[in-house]
């Protein structure tokens, strides 16, 4: 059997519905008369994907943002840690959704990534500013000097890392693939955006936030993270 699309469904959401709906009729009259059924053409493949990769993007986004939750709990024993860090990432993922859309550029397999790279990539700005925070409310029990230092030293650092990053995945911008340079645009664009995200956000809320409890600068007294690092620093 043979079906032809109107051009207009092609580039269509309602092209997945209808796709849908064909299966809807066939199969259990496939299943009728016990034959086997092979579904082929453009239409019917790039529907599929795109169906695959939307599931697929949802899965990634959760089981990211779940992996990264559990290791800020467990490594700052605090809630609010965690959820304004997750707060941090959740914005940046909603804004390279954004970027997709307001550039024009589809969901593709390389695209789908974005979103779980710009968790894995902003968690680590939030334990960089969380941790220096903690460290300098140690010395000296000042919130707000603790995290106007975080930002004048920490702020440097990290974005020379997120910059060094964005420029990196920059260089798919030159590459001869349409799908390789939607994805290097987007993804550098939104890496540079996810580090001024925590660097305003982060000390923002802290500043209005109570001081750190003595639980919650507790692991900065993890002996077994001291001596790895002692031993790193006397290998190196």
């Amino acid at each position: 059997m043979a079906l032809t699309l109107n051009k207009e469904l092609l580039d269509n959401e309602s092209r997945i519905d209808l796709i849908l709906s064909i299966e809807d009729v066939i199969n259990p009259f496939a299943e009728q008369i016990d034959v086997d059924v092979h579904y082929s053409g453009l239409p019917y493949i790039r529907t599929k994907s795109t169906v695959k990769t939307k599931a697929e993007v949802e899965m990634f986004i959760f089981l990211a943002m779940g992996v990264t939750a559990f290791i800020m709990l467990l490594f700052f024993r605090s809630f609010s840690a965690m959820f304004y860090s997750m707060l941090v990432v959740g914005v940046g993922v909603v804004w390279a959704i954004g970027t997709l859309v307001l550039l024009g550029f589809k969901i593709t397999i390389l695209t789908a990534l974005i979103p779980p790279l710009i968790i894995v990539i902003g968690i680590p700005n939030c334990i960089f500013l969380l941790n220096k925070y903690h460290n300098e409310f140690k010395l000296h029990g000042n919130k707000i000097k603790a995290m106007t230092r975080v930002i004048q030293k920490v702020g440097n650092a990290t974005f020379m890392t997120n910059a060094t990053t964005a420029a990196g995945f920059a260089t798919f911008v030159i590459t001869q693939t349409q799908m390789l340079v939607e994805f290097g645009i987007v993804a550098s664009i939104n890496i540079l955006l996810v580090f001024f995200i925590s660097l305003i956000i982060i000390p923002s809320i802290y500043s209005f936030l109570p001081t750190p409890k003595e639980r919650h600068l507790s692991h900065l007294e993890r002996t077994w993270m001291n001596k790895l690092s002692y031993g790193w620093k006397k290998w190196f």
